[in-house]
C-alpha cells in the first residue's frame, strides 16, 4: 500500500502551565501520516476562524500541496 502525503493529524497543545481556565496560547499541531512531516501554527484560541486562518497558514509551511479548500 502506497501511502500518498496530505492526510493530516491535528492535535492542540496548550501553554497555560498549571491553569486549565481562561485563555492562554495553544499550537497547533499538524503532522502528515505518510511522511512525517511537522507544521506547528500559535492559536490564541480554538474558535473556529482561528483555527482556520492556522490552517491556511499551515498550509504554505509543508512542501507538498494539501487537499483541502477553506
Amino acid at each position: 500500500m502506497i501511502r500518498r502525503p496530505a492526510l493530516l493529524r491535528v492535535d492542540f497543545v496548550r501553554h497555560s502551565g498549571t491553569v486549565s481556565s481562561g485563555s492562554f496560547v495553544q499550537t497547533m499541531v499538524l503532522t502528515d501520516i505518510a511522511t512525517g512531516w511537522t507544521g506547528c501554527i500559535p492559536v490564541r484560541t480554538r474558535d473556529s476562524g482561528n483555527v482556520i486562518m492556522a490552517i491556511k497558514q499551515a498550509r504554505s509551511r509543508f512542501p507538498f500541496r494539501l487537499g483541502c479548500r477553506l
